[in-house]
Parts: C-alpha cells; structure tokens; sequence
C-alpha cells in the first residue's frame, strides 16, 4: 500500500582505496619488521660464515673504493631524514602526514643500509664477473621502492588504478631487484635468464607507475599543476631509467668499483630526494585540495539526500493516516447507521433485528482485519503487497458490503446484490477483496443521486469479472486514467460537492495488483459507470 523506494547514499570519494590507506601503518609496520629481520639475517651469515672470505672481500672493497664514497650517502639521508620528522611534526592533514610517514620510512631504510655498509657489518659479496657488492643495498631497494610505488598510488585516481594494479607493481618490482643479485651471482645463459627478468618486471613496474601519474594528471584542472606532477613523472622515470643502467655496465665492467658505488649512492639518493622535494610536496597539496573539495562536496550531497528521504518518511507517514482515515470511513459510518437503527428498535420496543449485530460483528472483524493489514504493509513498504490465498464466497461478501452501504444510499436509490448464490468461490485475500467492493460500491452510493447500484458477477474463461454498475454522474473519457491517480478529486460540481479524498480507486489499483487482477473502467457523463 505505502511503498517508498530505499535512498542510497552516496559513496564516499576514495573509499575504494579507504581500506587500504587505513593500513597504512600497517604496511610499514610489516616493512620495517621485514627489513630488520632481514638485515639480521645476513648480519648472522655474516658472522657464522666464512669471516676469512669476507675480510678478504672486504679489505679488496676498500681498496678500490675510496671511503668518501660510502660515507656522503649516508651523510645526505641523515639530512633528508631530520627534514622527514620537521615535516611530520608540522603536518596536519592526514594525506600529507601519511605521504610524510611513508617519506620516514624510504629514508630511515636507505640510511640504516648506508649505515650498516660504513660500519662494516654488512657482508660483501663477490659476483660471477669479480666485482663486490652489497647484497643489503638490494635488499634495501627491495623494501623503499614498493613504499614509493604505495605512495605514488594513494595520489592516483582510484577508480582509474584499483587495489590489484597496485599489488601487481609491487610484485614485479620486488622480484625485479631480486633477479639482479641472482643474474650477478651467476653465470651464463642462467645469467642471461635472470637479467631478462629483471628487465622485463623493471618495463611492467615502468607503465604502471606511468598510469598513476597519468591519472592523477587527468583529474588536475590547474594546468600549473598538472605541469608540475607531469615534470616529477620525467624526473622520477629518467631516475629510475639510470639503476639499470649503472648495473648493466658494472656488469660489462664497463665503469670501475668506484665509479660503480659512487653512481648508486647518486640514483638512490636523487630517486628518494624527488618525492621530498617541492615539486612533490605541492603535488600533494593540490591532491589534498582535491579530496576536501570532493569531501565537501559528498557531505552536501549526502545532506540532500537525508534531507530528501526524511521528507519521504514524513509523505508516507501522512498517507498511511490518509489511507487508513478513508478505509476507515466507510465501515464506520455503516457502523453508526446498523447501531442508530438498533437504537432506534430498543426504543420503539422492537425486536432486535440479529441480521444488523452479525452486520455490526463483520464490519468489526473487517475493520481489524484492515487496519492490521495496513500496519503490516508499513511494516514492509519496499515491497509489493501480498494477497493471502483462502476460498472467498464472493455472494455472500458482497451482501456484507452492501448491506453495510446501504443506510448511507441516498433516497430512490436501489443497491441490489445481483451475483447468483451458487457462484464458486475464487481464491484471494477476503480483507482486501472486501476493502475493493467497499470503495467501489462506496463510490457508486455517493455519486448516484437516483436510480440503482448493481453488483453483478459473470465467469469468463478462468476467472470471475465482478461488475459495479452505477446510474449516477459518470466520468469523462480523458479522466478514467486520472481518477486512479492517488489524491486526485474531479472538479466537476456535482463531483466536488460529493467530497471524497482521491484515494479509494487508487486503492482499488494497489489492492487488485495483489491479486495479479486489475480494474476497467466504462463511463458516460450524465448516465452512470461501471467498474469491472
């Protein structure tokens, strides 16, 4: 009867990747510990191992690679360290405070490795080719090049790069770095294998972080920003370009010891320097600009919407009083007539008539019926109403309304129940089939000024046609659609002067939709009507 369709309110902006940002001290958290553990581990290798072999390697280290060039690495990420928590301390918003936090922790990594590496304990490797390397600078690379590809990825547009991109970067970039060592370490056509890897995972790492970079471009409006983000992209891309670079000709020999730490102290440390710098920094200002507006901008539609569907809530609550006062009405008012004619016998002394107590019994049982039924269709609301299956007489109904309706028929008015007594029974919900002879039956008695009302019945097929017939006012052709409308009257005189709220044929509609029937109208002004 009352049916409202659910609001659904709008999603948040980004919380596709909410769940993800929210673990975000998880994700370093899981990095730091995993660093750690690993450094740990080849601290122990390097102390369990072969010590002569690693004296060795690292007394050759040494001599052909000066000091200074080990040392000004971990000297310039000590500086960019101290940078990354005045940085932190001075954020307030969280985009940038967790931009800044992952910044703490690529820093603190390179730092700990360059660290470690000057204090010597770290080993040294020896490759295949005969140089010696650091196996912790790759595992270094290894944990702060996933947290770059992260927080390159939390400034992206999250319908344009999901969840599983992200995760699919950050594998081909993990074992990227680690078929490096592995091709160093070998020899051959295996070494060939591991380089083409490498490689290969290095181009898949390339286009995917290009496509966050892309679409972060693409939701910049400024076109001063848009440049700016385009120019970290070249930046960070010829960057990142320079790794394979350097190790493909350390692998050649083609650069010596020296030349070879000195280059990666210088790509590692401009990589990283990138993202602290300016250019990144005011990226990500305009990336928090953007998500306040489109916050701002979600919580006003959102304030819309609740507004809307409390104003719904309040519409259905004034109709379910409208439909329940008008269905209501009718049996009432019978009510009152059956009882004023019992009054009326007691005292005139005569013999109360039973007839009109069962009447008065039915139209209660009726009226219980209805308004349980009314309660539960709130109850219910977005869902189509029910009709309960049950053997209804349809005789017998129809001389309960009309016995009902006829105290309220005016006079030189004739109700007549013409459906034969031997009709078969049709199977539907007896509340709601009574509660549509009342309306229309209701109808006719006030729109009928002289004449009759009949309620006639006749089987076609499968099914029974019940037919109100009326003599009364009737309705124009162009307002049989209109009349089924809910809250619409006719204008006409005689019409308006009846009164009536609009709503009973419109629960005659809703009511017959349960029971998968439905109701024609054949009309004429001046000569009556009849509802089938």
């Amino acid at each position: 009867m009352l049916r409202e369709k659910a609001n659904v309110v709008a999603p948040r902006p980004g919380d596709a990747k909410e769940a993800i940002r929210i673990s975000t001290r998880v994700w370093l958290g899981v990095g730091t510990t995993s660093y750690l553990t690993c450094a740990f581990g080849l601290w122990s290798t390097f102390i369990n191992g072969n010590s002569v072999a690693h004296e060795q390697n690292l007394a050759r280290l040494h001599a052909e690679v000066p000091g200074q060039y080990l040392e000004w690495p971990m000297s310039a990420f000590a500086a960019v360290l101290v940078l990354n928590v005045l940085n932190l301390a001075l954020r307030q918003n969280t985009t940038k405070f967790r931009t800044n936090l992952l910044l703490l922790f690529i820093n603190g990594v390179a730092f700990t490795t360059d660290l470690l590496i000057n204090l010597d304990l770290t080993p040294v490797f020896q490759a295949a080719n005969g140089r010696m390397f650091h196996p912790l600078r790759y595992l270094q690379w290894s944990h702060s090049t996933p947290t770059l590809i992260y927080m390159i990825w939390l400034s992206s547009d999250p319908e344009e790069v999901e969840a599983p991109q992200l995760m699919y970067a950050v594998a081909n970039d993990v074992v990227m770095i680690l078929t490096g060592p592995a091709s160093t370490c070998s020899s051959g056509s295996m070494q060939l294998l591991w380089g083409a890897v490498s490689f290969a995972t290095f181009f898949a790492v390339l286009i995917t972080v290009s496509k966050m970079f892309r679409s972060n471009i693409d939701n910049l409006e400024d076109s001063e920003a848009r440049g700016i983000v385009r120019a970290v992209l070249f930046l960070m891309l010829g960057l990142w370009n320079l790794f394979p670079v350097v190790w493909l000709l350390a692998e050649l020999r083609m650069i010596s010891p020296a030349m070879e730490h000195l280059c990666w102290g210088l790509c590692d440390y401009a990589a990283k320097a990138v993202f602290v710098s300016q250019l990144w920094q005011s990226n990500i200002a305009s990336v928090y600009e953007r998500r306040e507006i489109a916050l701002r901008m979600w919580e006003e539609s959102n304030r819309v919407l609740v507004i809307d569907k409390l104003q719904r809530l309040v519409d259905a609550k004034e109709q379910l009083l409208n439909v329940i006062s008008h269905e209501l009405r009718t049996p009432v008012l019978g009510i009152m007539a059956l009882s004023g004619s019992l009054v009326k016998d007691v005292q005139q002394k005569v013999p109360i008539n039973v007839n009109h107590l069962c009447m008065m019994k039915s139209s209660a049982a009726f009226l219980n019926n209805l308004i349980s039924a009314s309660i539960e269709t709130a109850k219910n609301k977005d869902q189509k109403p029910q009709a309960a299956h049950e053997a209804v007489y349809m005789y017998e109904l129809v001389e309960e309304v009309c016995t009902l309706i006829c105290p309220l028929v005016r006079e030189g008015v004739t109700l007549t129940n013409a459906i034969p007594s031997e009709l078969p029974p049709v199977v539907g919900d007896r509340t709601r089939l009574m509660q549509v002879l009342f309306n229309l039956v209701g109808n006719a008695s006030r729109f009928t000024m002289h004449g009759h009302i009949h309620v006639r019945a006749r089987i076609l097929d499968n099914y029974i046609e019940i037919s109100v017939e009326d003599t009364g006012i009737g309705v124009a052709q162009e307002d049989i659609e209109a009349i089924f409308q809910p809250y619409l009257t006719l204008t006409s005189g005689v019409a308006s002067s009846c009164g009536g709220t609009g709503l009973g044929l419109y629960l005659v509609k809703l009511a017959l939709d349960g029971h998968n029937a439905d109701v024609n109208v054949e009309s004429e002004v001046g000569k009556g009507s009849a509802f089938h």
